[in-house]
């Protein structure tokens, strides 16, 4: 993709809010040059921008949510918002490739769904999905779904690694029982948590949904806390075979730790 050509942004009479238009156009960089990650300078250089123009409008995408910066290396790259319109951020997303393999790996293993989401302010956000071969849920029907974190697995999981603030949120926040499993009362969740944080995994027992259990893990890599579960029907998920998932999951947790410090 060229500069940005300010006469063509000009005497295009379509475009109402020339510096909205252009700081879009910004967005379109990530997909042009097939990167999953831009600096300030890469986007400066690329657009014709100032390197201070980029920082503004990119800083603004970011109180959004339409873009993410990298902690450790400080680059740009898309937000967590564009999964509820498109597939965008998936796809451009450099370890969305491993953890699809690791997913489909587990799901042929266990014969039960695995699920892999992040943390969406008190949801979490579902990126992906690998059900088995009779499944009659398609893999494709969790992209982009939200759930509660405080009812989840997957979410508490993900709790157990964000920091005292978040978790104070979701204690705080109004909460559904959606069965009656899920942990409504503060001291009893803060519990579970503590409980999580000690054992490594979290475990869902038909707190979201009756006759569903789950167990999960969270991890970080790039910069970026994922979920990982597996799921299925109550009756398959006894004590044992919740340990035996949950062993897997500490594997794969250390393993994608180790990988990505």
């Amino acid at each position: 993709m060229a500069i940005i050509n300010e006469k063509e942004l000009e005497s295009n009479k379509n475009i109402k809010v020339k510096s909205l238009y252009k700081a879009l156009l910004l967005l379109d960089y990530f997909k042009e040059t097939n990167k999953s990650a831009l600096s300030a300078t890469e986007l400066a250089q690329l657009s014709g921008l100032l390197v201070t123009s980029v920082h503004n409008i990119m800083s603004t995408f970011m109180e959004y949510g339409l873009i993410q910066k990298n902690p450790v290396n400080h680059k740009y790259s898309l937000g967590k918002k564009f999964v509820d319109f498109s597939n965008i951020y998936t796809t451009q997303n450099p370890i969305q490739k491993e953890f699809s393999r690791i997913m489909r790996n587990l799901c042929e293993e266990s014969g039960e769904t695995v699920l892999l989401a992040v943390p969406y302010g008190t949801d979490v956000l579902y990126l992906d999905s690998a059900s088995p071969k009779n499944s009659f849920t398609p893999s494709s029907k969790m992209f982009g779904v939200t759930a509660p974190m405080y009812c989840t697995a997957i979410g508490k999981a993900i709790l157990s690694i964000s920091g005292e603030n978040v978790i104070q949120q979701v204690v705080q926040q109004e909460k559904t029982a959606f069965t009656e499993n899920t942990l409504l009362d503060g001291n009893d969740f803060i519990n579970e948590i503590n409980t999580t944080m000690h054992r490594g995994y979290a475990i869902d027992n038909m707190e979201h949904e009756y006759g569903v259990k789950c167990v999960a893990v969270a991890v970080k890599a790039e910069g970026q806390i994922y979920g990982l579960s597996i799921t299925g029907p109550s009756l398959r998920f006894p004590v044992e075979k919740i340990e035996t998932y949950a062993l897997k999951l500490l594997a794969i947790k250390q393993a994608i730790s180790s990988s990505h410090r």
